[in-house]
């Protein structure tokens, strides 16, 4: 499987995303959709890669934490807080909406993701 096209070795029309690809990051649902927006655009002629990008959620009670990687960086250490907890529990609420209507809501996504790439945290965490 490449791990940038998401496609299976020789052919380019077969795909394979979540826990059906053997990819070295997390089998997350967020990294699924993330995959999936990747084969899409490439379905649609665009030349689009996957930069194994994580960003899943763990959630204990009241309060959450992200690991947030990709393939050039390791897991960004994350504090989990009460504000955390409120960002997940809004994506839950909303992901079916997202899904529904991405013209509206995708510019959002695409801004929260660019905000909280490994690269932008860095060390310094979040």
């Amino acid at each position: 499987m490449d791990k940038y096209k998401l496609n299976i070795i020789g052919y380019d029309d077969a795909f394979a995303i979540g826990d059906n690809a053997s990819l070295p990051t997390a089998k997350s649902g967020v990294g699924a959709h993330l995959q999936a927006e990747v084969v899409a655009d490439n379905l649609l002629g665009y030349e689009a890669k996957f930069n194994g990008r994580t960003f899943c959620p763990c959630i204990s009670n009241d309060t959450a934490s992200f690991v947030i990687s990709d393939y050039d960086h390791p897991p960004v250490r994350v504090r989990c807080s009460r504000f955390k907890r409120l960002i997940e529990e809004v994506f839950i609420a909303g992901y079916w909406s997202f899904l529904k209507y991405p013209r509206m809501w995708r510019p959002l996504m695409e801004t929260m993701f660019e905000a909280t790439k490994p690269s932008v945290l860095g060390e310094i965490g979040w």
